[in-house]
């Protein structure tokens, strides 16, 4: 793609994902932003919206569904609401 005649770098996404945060009034001094960022938050919703995970690698355009699996941030809340009691055997 072509801003101009500029062609659109990673820094140049960068600056124009940063510029809109802080339009938004989005504070970004304690965590990650940017376009990398979005990337991740996306595949996360997806996955807490029982997204199948071939179709997030799609949406992310990965070649391998590896990739994707470690783009995701693990949901821990999630994983406790789901986890089964494990049952106290004396010996």
């Amino acid at each position: 793609m072509k801003n101009g005649k500029k062609p659109l770098t990673n820094t140049c996404i960068h600056q124009i994902v940063s510029k809109y945060f802080r339009k938004a009034n989005v504070d970004t001094t304690e965590r990650k932003h940017g376009p990398h960022a979005m990337r991740h938050s996306l595949a996360s919703n997806m996955l807490h919206n029982n997204t199948p995970m071939h179709v997030i690698k799609e949406v992310l355009g990965h070649s391998s569904i590896n990739t994707t699996i470690i783009y995701l941030n693990i949901d821990v809340k999630a994983l406790r609401e789901l986890a089964l009691e494990v049952p106290y055997e004396t010996v």
